[in-house]
C-alpha cells in the first residue's frame, strides 16, 4: 500500500500515532451524508468544526437502518473498504479550510481505518500506522501562512518522500523516515527552495513522544532565507532541492549506503572522486539501494576501474590507500590470495575499503557531517 497525505491550512493532522486522533466517542460523530461511495461525518472538538469526507465503496445493505453516528457501524466488518479521507476544519473546500486529506493506493477495510485515526474513542495505535502505512508513501505540508504550526510525521515503513512547502514559522517540522517501522527504507525530503540557500548540520532530533531532543543521528536543515521552516530529519537518507536539483545523501555513518559508496569510490577511484564524480556517487547508491551488496559493488568497481587481474587490483587498492604502488614483495601475499581464490575481489576491496587509512584518506567523518552530492 502507498499513501498520500496532502495538508492545506493551520490545525492539519500529523501522521504519529500519538497525535492523529480527535479523542471523541464514536456517537459524538454525526452522519450527514450515507451513499454508496461516500460517507461524511461532521464532529466538533478544541481544533473547530470538522466535516470527514470518507470516499470508498460501502455496502448500503449491510445496515439494517440509517446511520444517524458513527456508532452505528463502526465495527461494521461488511461496511466497505475506504480510498480516502478529507477532514476540513472550519471550512468546506481546500485550500478555504483547513485539514489534510489522505489518498489510500490500496482501499483500506473502514473498521481499520478507524482505528486508524482513533475515530473509536480511543488513541491512534502505531501498530494501525505501520499496516496503513507500509508501502511508498508521500506527505506534502501546506504552504498556508496564517496560524502558527508545525508538522511531526512519520511515515513508517517503505520508501518515502517529505515535501516541505511551510512558510517560516515559529516552530519547526519534523520528518521520522521510518521511525514506527522496522523496515525504515530509503527515505527522501524535498525542499522547495536551492541548495545553496540552505544549511544542513547534525542534530539531535525532537522527539515528539518524550517532548525531548534527544534522538541522536539527525540533521537540521535551517532556510537561511527565511522562506520555509526549519526542517528536522530522523531516519532520512536522502535530502532534494527542488529550486536547483542538488541531491545530498545524507546516510554516511553506521553502514548507510552513501558511505559505503564513498568507501569504494575512495579506494578505487581515489578520494577525490567523491567530489568529483557526483554521477559516481548515485550510481552507487542507485545499485546499493537496489540491493546489491557492498562486496558485488566493490567488484564492479574495479572491473570499471580496468583492474581485472590480480596485480592490477593489488596495485589499484594499494595505490589510492597509500599514495604510491606496492613494491612486489608487499603485493605478493594479496596477490597470492586473489590466485588461489582464497579471498574474492570484492571481499579484497572491502578490506582495504573498511581501512581507517582509507576512511581517513576520503574525510569520512567530514561527510558524515555535510552529506554527499550525487547525480
Amino acid at each position: 500500500m502507498s499513501v498520500t497525505d496532502t495538508d492545506y491550512g493551520s490545525n492539519a493532522a500529523n501522521t504519529l500515532a500519538k497525535d492523529g486522533t480527535l479523542a471523541l466517542s464514536p456517537s459524538a460523530f454525526s452522519v450527514a451524508l450515507w451513499t454508496a461511495n461516500e460517507i461524511d461525518l461532521t464532529v466538533t472538538n478544541s481544533f473547530g468544526n470538522h466535516l470527514i469526507k470518507i470516499a470508498g465503496s460501502f455496502n448500503l445493505a449491510s445496515l439494517s437502518t440509517t446511520p444517524t453516528t458513527l456508532a452505528d457501524f463502526i465495527n461494521d466488518s461488511s461496511l466497505g473498504t475506504v480510498s480516502s479521507l478529507t477532514n476540513f476544519v472550519n471550512g468546506t473546500t481546500a485550500p478555504t479550510g483547513q485539514g489534510f486529506t489522505e489518498a489510500f493506493g490500496t482501499p483500506v477495510n473502514f473498521p481499520d481505518l478507524v482505528s486508524l485515526l482513533g475515530f473509536n474513542g480511543t488513541s491512534a495505535q502505531s501498530v494501525a500506522y505501520n499496516t496503513v502505512y507500509s508501502g511508498n508513501d508521500s506527505y506534502y505540508t501546506s504552504n498556508d501562512a496564517t496560524g502558527i504550526y508545525s508538522d511531526a510525521v512519520d511515515l513508517y515503513g517503505g520508501n518515502n518522500t517529505f515535501y516541505e512547502n511551510h512558510p517560516k514559522l515559529q516552530y519547526v517540522d519534523v520528518f521520522y523516515g521510518g521511525w514506527g517501522s522496522s523496515n525504515p527504507g530509503i527515505n527522501t525530503a524535498v525542499l522547495p527552495g536551492k541548495f545553496a540557500d540552505y544549511s544542513i548540520a547534525q542534530s539531535s532530533i525532537y522527539d515528539a513522544y518524550t517532548g525531548h531532543s534527544d534522538l541522536s543521528g539527525g540533521y537540521m536543515i535551517t532556510d537561511n532565507t527565511g522562506a520555509t521552516n526549519t526542517l528536522q530529519v530522523y531516519q532520512v537518507q536522502r535530502l532534494q532541492f527542488a529550486g536547483d536539483n542538488t541531491k545530498i545523501a545524507l546516510d554516511v555513518g553506521n553502514g548507510g549506503h552513501a558511505g559505503e559508496t564513498a568507501e569504494i569510490l575512495g579506494a578505487v577511484f581515489g578520494a577525490a572522486s567523491i567530489q568529483a564524480h557526483p554521477d559516481y556517487v548515485g550510481i552507487g547508491l542507485q545499485l546499493l539501494d537496489g540491493g546489491m551488496s557492498f562486496s558485488q559493488l566493490s567488484a564492479l568497481a574495479l572491473n570499471v576501474a580496468g583492474a581485472t587481474t590480480p596485480q592490477a587490483v593489488v596495485n589499484l587498492l594499494w595505490t589510492n590507500l597509500f599514495g604510491s604502488a606496492p613494491t612486489s614483495a608487499q603485493a605478493a601475499p594479496f596477490v597470492q590470495m586473489l590466485t588461489s581464490n582464497a579471498i574474492s575481489t570484492g571481499d579484497l576491496a572491502v578490506m582495504a575499503e573498511n581501512l581507517s587509512l582509507n576512511t581517513t584518506n576520503i574525510n569520512l567523518v567530514g561527510l558524515q557531517q555535510t552529506g554527499i552530492h550525487y547525480v
